[in-house]
């Protein structure tokens, strides 16, 4: 003995035009989504900025640099460096106070500045 037979589930005219609103309101909710995150973005970035301290560092300028791998309890800062010369844009050679130049170039991210 042999049976055979289809499927039970079929989609009906109305559900399909169900299924076709639901595509659209999720166009529209992608929309609506995309308009929140831009919204949410413009907010943060308000807020942030004013909160940025631009670092102007300068040749001529006492600096402090920072140390890679401090212990717990040593200092995280060591100096201070005079710049000598900016390279690339954010990038700094330094000298020790007897002038005696570093051998590489330091990022103003590891710099800070030394008011003395």
């Amino acid at each position: 003995m042999e049976l055979k037979g289809g499927s039970l589930y079929t989609i009906e005219p109305e559900l399909d035009n169900e299924r076709h609103t639901s595509l659209d309101l999720t166009e529209e909710t992608r929309l609506q989504i995309v308009a929140n995150l831009m919204k949410y973005q413009h907010q943060t970035k308000t807020w942030y900025d004013p909160k940025i301290n631009l670092n102007e560092l300068k040749p001529g300028h006492l600096v402090l640099r920072s140390i890679i791998a401090p212990g717990k309890l040593e200092n995280k800062w060591e100096g201070p460096y005079i710049i000598l010369r900016s390279g690339c844009p954010g990038s700094f050679k330094l000298a020790n106070l007897e002038y005696e130049k570093l051998k590489h170039a330091w990022r103003a991210e590891h710099l800070k500045r030394y008011f003395a």
